[in-house]
């Protein structure tokens, strides 16, 4: 059911907080830094999260729409993800400017200091909204400016970023029954094109519910998830029905900006395009860690006495818990010796590793566990799939970013892989609308000065 959080949530917290994947916007109204910036009525932010949308596919992909938002605005062509490239992480990245290891959302499950099982988000969104430990841009907005906003998700537990959005909603709520159920299908009463043109009318019933809203409430701030991308490259790969997805989400934020030119909203509004993670092939034959999403394990470690617990990370990388710290150098020994451990980070003295979780922004005591693996894509995490993300790898951690409207250079195209990064969004929003980030988040990211006049 889609819900005003004014009435069910600001009386207990009297903010605003919002964002899923994915997705960095930028509001907009004063430019430089005032006291009481003055925002004009009629302007508007409209973050367009295209899910799983990989940095170099945008030139290989059909995109009219987008390639016509580039020419008008700022485009950095790889803009860094926050670690791990999964959706969970990175959509409270985007609205808080801070990495997993200050927000605490590591991934959709951990294990606790005491060895208890603990999730993030599914299914209580609002008590993980409320447990966030660090303010949003959405609660700035709206305590200072006053702004509305909505998050319009299609996954669900993106809505573990959306505290406070004035209107709230994912698929199960507005999809048809057959498409939630089957968005995980390959194929379709053995029809694998069935099947991915189900995925992409998703994102068609998801836009429906945009028009929805602009047309009757239109909200000053509106984050929306495209996810079929998502759930094409992960039953389907990343080849022509992936381009072909991207190319129909293309097609769908063309006419909404067209709804914002009918409407009179398009001079005053800033557009936002970019993703929460990329998309990376696998070979679907080679699963570790299948067939238990409660609790995986593995045998191996088993066998050894090994007390451990696996959590995945989007489905190329996995988080490993070791209850006995004396075996922790034991289980580093076999770790090493796996082929599909592309990757080992953790916070122990050990040699031999590829970092430390601190360096990948990723420690958060009592959460993060002890090891962080990057998988080798030979293989897939907990279930066969000819996609996933959530490693190290560049097609798991680039993105696009496109900024167009007031404030923003026209025109300017940078290459240079991370010269942003989704952390930098939140406190460039504030910026934008002459708040001073410093004051009003406990941000790691900066302002991106470079894409702005």
């Amino acid at each position: 059911m889609i819900f005003n959080t004014k009435r069910a949530f600001l009386s207990r917290t009297g903010l605003i907080l919002l964002i899923g994947l994915l997705v960095p916007v930028f509001l907009l109204g004063g430019c430089g830094p005032a006291e009481q910036p003055e925002i004009s009525a009629e302007a508007r932010v409209y973050i367009l999260a295209i899910d799983a949308f990989r940095a170099d596919k945008l030139a290989v992909a059909e995109t009219p729409t987008l390639d016509g938002l580039i020419e008008q605005g700022a485009y950095v062509e790889s803009t860094r993800v926050t670690v791990p490239s999964q959706t969970r992480v990175n959509f409270v990245t985007l609205p808080t400017g801070t990495h997993a290891d200050r927000h605490g959302v590591v991934g959709s499950s951990y294990r606790n200091p005491d060895w208890r099982f603990r999730s993030t988000d599914f299914p209580d969104y609002e008590g993980a909204q409320n447990n966030l430990p660090v303010p949003t841009i959405f609660e700035v907005v709206g305590q200072e400016l006053g702004m509305s906003s909505a998050y319009y998700a299609m996954k669900g537990y993106e809505l573990v970023g959306a505290r406070g959005a004035d209107f709230q909603t994912y698929g199960e709520e507005y999809l048809p029954a057959e498409h939630w159920q089957n968005r995980y299908q390959d194929e379709i009463d053995g029809s694998w094109d069935r099947a991915v043109e189900l995925k992409q009318e998703m994102d068609q019933y998801l836009f429906e519910q945009l028009v929805d809203l602009v047309e009757t409430d239109n909200p000053h701030l509106i984050l929306a998830n495209f996810a079929a991308l998502d759930y094409v490259g992960h039953q389907h790969g990343v080849e022509d029905d992936y381009l072909n997805t991207i190319t129909n989400a293309d097609r769908l934020i063309g006419e909404f900006l067209q709804l914002l030119e009918e409407h009179g909203l398009r001079e005053n509004s800033t557009i936002v395009i970019t993703s929460d993670h990329g998309m990376t092939p696998t070979n679907p034959e080679n699963v570790i860690m299948g067939g238990h999403w409660e609790d995986p394990d593995f045998p191996q470690l088993d066998e050894l006495g090994i007390e451990h617990s696996a959590h995945s990370r989007g489905g190329l990388s996995f988080s490993l818990y070791i209850r006995d710290s004396e075996r922790i150098e034991e289980t580093y020994d076999w770790l090493r010796e796996q082929s599909w451990a592309e990757m080992i980070y953790s916070e122990h003295e050990l040699s031999g590793l590829d970092g430390t979780l601190s360096e990948l922004n990723y420690y958060y005591p009592g959460r993060t566990g002890d090891f962080f693996i990057s998988v080798d894509n030979n293989y897939t995490v907990g279930f066969p799939s000819r996609g996933q993300h959530g490693s190290l790898r560049d097609s798991d951690m680039y993105v696009p970013l496109i900024m167009v409207g007031p404030g923003i250079r026209q025109g300017l195209k940078i290459d240079q892989a991370g010269a942003a990064q989704t952390v930098d969004i939140a406190p460039t929003i504030l910026h934008l609308l002459g708040l001073d980030p410093l004051l009003h988040l406990d941000a790691q990211g900066t302002v991106l000065e470079d894409l702005l006049e």
